[in-house]
């Protein structure tokens, strides 16, 4: 009985051993596991905030080109903005180049009637030469105006109108003899300054008008 119960009270402790062994052990995998956890928490958060990165450069990247590429709406935008401004300058110019030309050909027609009707009237007035009543008579008062006495009374009535001084006329035929009108004795030197100096103050009179 002695032995038998030494056997069992020596299976009871090694029963209790293994069973502290057991807790042990399960205390240290716990533990284990806890760290596992922590060890795939941190390494997923260095995941994440390496993909994060990546997106934020690649968001970066994508606001660069959606940058560029609204430029280069804008600027197809101006161009296209300049084309239409151009072509509605073109079509006024058009517009305009056509009216003047049917402008120019009513004008050319009007002209070609014109010449038309003069041609056609042209024979008839030359039918009425003939009819004309040609009076010479007009050469007889030439030839009195052109006369020593004539020429007197042509400046007389010249000089009243024109308030000029009064000259001194030479002979006709005697006037003719000089070609250098300053130094010729048809006007006397005191006449022919007082008449300058009547010219230059009309000049100056019509200058003011």
């Amino acid at each position: 009985m002695q032995e038998s119960d030494i056997e069992s009270q020596f299976l009871y402790q090694s029963i209790v051993q293994q069973q502290e062994g057991v807790e042990e052990k399960q205390i240290l995998m716990s533990r284990l596991t806890e760290t596992n956890h922590i060890q795939d928490e941190s390494v997923q958060i260095n995941l994440d905030s390496e993909i994060i990165t990546q997106l934020r450069e690649e968001i970066v990247e994508l606001h660069k080109k959606n940058q560029y590429l609204t430029d280069q709406i804008n600027e197809r935008d101006n161009q296209i903005a300049q084309l239409k401004e151009k072509l509605q300058r073109q079509t006024l110019l058009n517009e305009a180049y056509q009216i003047a030309e049917v402008q120019l050909k009513q004008q050319v027609e009007e002209l070609k009637k014109k010449v038309t009707e003069q041609q056609e009237q042209t024979p008839s007035q030359l039918e009425n030469l003939s009819k004309f009543n040609f009076d010479f008579s007009w050469v007889n008062h030439m030839e009195r105006d052109l006369s020593h006495d004539g020429l007197l009374e042509r400046y007389d009535r010249y000089r009243s109108n024109k308030r000029l001084a009064p000259i001194q006329i030479k002979p006709y035929s005697e006037k003719f003899r000089y070609n250098n009108k300053q130094n010729s004795p048809y006007f006397e030197q005191s006449q022919q300054t007082e008449r300058t100096q009547n010219i230059q103050k009309k000049r100056i009179n019509q200058n003011k008008k």
